[in-house]
């Protein structure tokens, strides 16, 4: 049982080494080119492109007025939507490859263990140490406010003995 796993882990391992090459080749588009970083000539016209294209939309933000006003035109969810719309046509004509989505698959996947998380009850619990907090430190500003003296003086004053200068709050 021992050597099945062991053999079932250096599979999964070489599928992943073999997924990161034909990701780079299909998804990255360093095949496209003879020499991908061609004295970075490449990876600088990519840069470029790609601040062009974020000014436009800067720029076309700043017409509507400010970020602001473009999310209540609801401009960015509808470009987000547009993009996400062309991408998946893409991927879903071949056009586009994702390793393991649409090309590449394996006949039977392993299942995969998912962590389902109950975000209500995080967020409960959440709250509950928020409001736990502040109880602590309320009853430690009532001790402070009844003349029991700060909680946080932990230091000795220099001149001997007694605690820091009158008036004083843990060093402040």
């Amino acid at each position: 049982m021992r050597w099945t796993r062991l053999s079932r882990c250096r599979q999964s391992f070489r599928r992943i080494a073999r997924n990161t090459q034909l990701i780079l080749q299909y998804e990255t588009g360093v095949t496209r080119v003879v020499d991908p970083l061609a004295g970075s000539y490449y990876l600088e016209s990519l840069t470029d492109a790609l601040a062009k294209q974020a000014w436009a939309l800067i720029e076309e933000v700043e017409a509507l007025g400010g970020m602001t006003h473009a999310v209540e035109t609801g401009m960015p969810k509808r470009r987000i939507e547009e993009a996400a719309t062309r991408r998946q046509a893409a991927v879903d004509r071949g056009e586009e490859v994702i390793v393991g989505v649409n090309k590449y698959r394996l006949e039977n996947e392993d299942t995969v263990d998912i962590l389902d998380i109950d975000n209500a009850a995080v967020r409960l619990a959440q709250i509950k140490r928020i409001e736990e907090t502040k109880r602590r430190r309320d009853r430690r500003r009532s001790t402070v406010d009844a003349g029991g003296g700060c909680p946080y003086r932990r230091w000795k004053s220099s001149a001997g003995g007694g605690e820091g200068r009158a008036g004083t709050c843990h060093g402040q």
